[in-house]
């Protein structure tokens, strides 16, 4: 009677654990958790508001925050608390175009 309780809780905790990583393997009660980072990659095109040019990144957001950070004028949302683990060189390219090298390019010379 007791294995089966057991059984039944461990398959629980497995189940519930699945929701949040992506691997995991039970042998008897003895859980290994595999975890995996799931990326979510977006390629984005933008032109830099700088140069005019046309500039792709692989940027590692959802489609939703995506949506979000165009929405932002209207949902007076901030770029970074959409996006808290974007560097600030990707907030940037979303909201101007500009990629870090061009900035980097053309601030460093007027700093200089």
């Amino acid at each position: 009677m007791r294995n089966n309780i057991c059984q039944r809780e461990v398959q629980v905790i497995k189940n519930n654990l699945k929701k949040i990583l992506n691997n995991v393997f039970c042998i008897g009660i003895i859980c290994i958790f595999v975890y995996t980072k799931q990326i979510n990659e977006m390629k984005i095109t933008k032109k830099s508001s700088l140069s005019g040019v046309e500039h792709t990144l692989d940027i590692d957001i959802t489609e939703e925050q995506f949506q979000r950070v165009e929405m932002r004028f209207f949902t007076k949302e901030k770029i970074q608390d959409i996006l808290p683990n974007v560097s600030l060189g990707e907030r940037e390219f979303l909201m101007t175009g500009i990629t870090q090298e061009e900035w980097d390019n053309t601030f460093n010379y007027i700093e200089n």
